[in-house]
């Protein structure tokens, strides 16, 4: 008997729990549902913009035959710049090559005169100890 009641009180639980879950999912899903109706009223507002815009450069470009000419007139004086960038880009990828080989020699140049330093302080402490001693 103990236990049907214990195994009720959880059901009675559960469906609570179920109920509270469908309550929340549900306010979930109006705001999903607000959140999509907002996203398609912007897409609409910003569709009918596009075609204004469209419009406007359908009726620019008609106007302006020569803008065209004057693009690829931009585009020959563009060309020779963009490849003089692309072979600095190339070159300043090199240079920072060559500055982190440096930069690993420096370190290792330290490392060695750290290593000589002790060993000549060393040689020294050597040196001065046999003096001593005679």
């Amino acid at each position: 008997k103990i236990q049907a009641e214990s195994q009720a009180a959880q059901v009675l639980e559960l469906e609570s729990e179920l109920a509270e879950k469908k309550e929340v999912l549900a306010g979930e899903e109006d705001e999903a549902d607000k959140v999509v109706q907002q996203w398609q009223e912007s897409y609409e507002e910003l569709a009918k913009g596009k075609a204004l815009v469209d419009e406007r450069l359908e009726t620019v470009s008609a106007q302006y035959g020569n803008v065209v000419s004057e693009r690829d007139q931009y585009k020959s004086h563009l060309a020779p710049l963009e490849s003089r960038i692309n072979v600095l880009e190339l070159e300043k990828i090199e240079l920072e090559k060559k500055n982190s080989r440096i930069a690993a020699l420096e370190s290792t140049l330290q490392s060695k005169e750290e290593e000589i330093h002790r060993l000549s302080t060393g040689e020294n402490e050597a040196i001065l100890s046999l003096k001593e001693q005679n």
